[in-house]
């Protein structure tokens, strides 16, 4: 049936983003900086998001999930090791929009849960990465972008979710999975974000 209350077709969204590297079956974060370390135990890394969000409705709760949303990742890591002793940061700036089906169905009055499906197009805005340190007695010193020579900046991805709204107030819970190599070498790396 239709949902009973009208629907409020454009929001602010603020959220927490997981972001995730893959390359077959190795999976690491996406702000991955302690490479001297060995084996990174995390397998993600956070962003923040916000943004716009536009959810037209078209009938029986079918309708679309849109927007223009912002995320900022960053990390910053000091390694020391064997002679080589270095201080590094990241940090990634992206643009994301979604362009997905929703279809909500509403409870009671104002109680409402909803489910989406769709893809998500990413497009990487700026890029940085900063090292300093020494290396086996010769110095380091770097300040480049992250997508001169290593990763593509656009990402197209597919994501699926659901939530929970309450009048004006919405909780979402879902996940995007990249379709596309974002690596300018041969080898295949997607970037994923399993949780948002």
């Amino acid at each position: 049936p239709e949902p009973i209350t009208g629907n409020r077709a454009l929001g602010i969204s603020v959220g927490v983003v997981t972001k995730q590297l893959a390359q077959g079956d190795i999976k690491m974060p996406w702000m991955y900086l302690d490479y001297l370390s060995g084996d990174s135990k995390a397998k993600q890394s956070a962003a923040l998001q916000i943004g716009l969000t536009w959810s037209p409705e078209f009938r029986y709760g079918i309708g679309l999930q849109t927007g223009l949303y912002y995320e900022m990742s960053y990390q910053s890591v000091n390694t020391s090791e064997e002679g080589v002793s270095i201080k590094s940061s990241l940090s990634d700036h992206t643009l994301s929009i979604p362009l997905r089906v929703q279809w909500r169905y509403e409870i009671v009055p104002d109680w409402s849960v909803f489910v989406y499906t769709g893809p998500s197009f990413d497009i990487g805005v700026g890029g940085k990465i900063k090292q300093s340190g020494e290396a086996w007695g010769e110095p380091i010193d770097t300040d480049g972008s992250i997508y001169d020579g290593g990763y593509k900046r656009f990402n197209m991805l597919w994501g699926v979710g659901a939530g929970v709204r309450w009048k004006f107030l919405q909780l979402r819970i879902g996940g995007d999975w990249g379709l596309l190599n974002i690596n300018r070498m041969d080898e295949k790396v997607t970037l994923s974000k399993p949780l948002h």
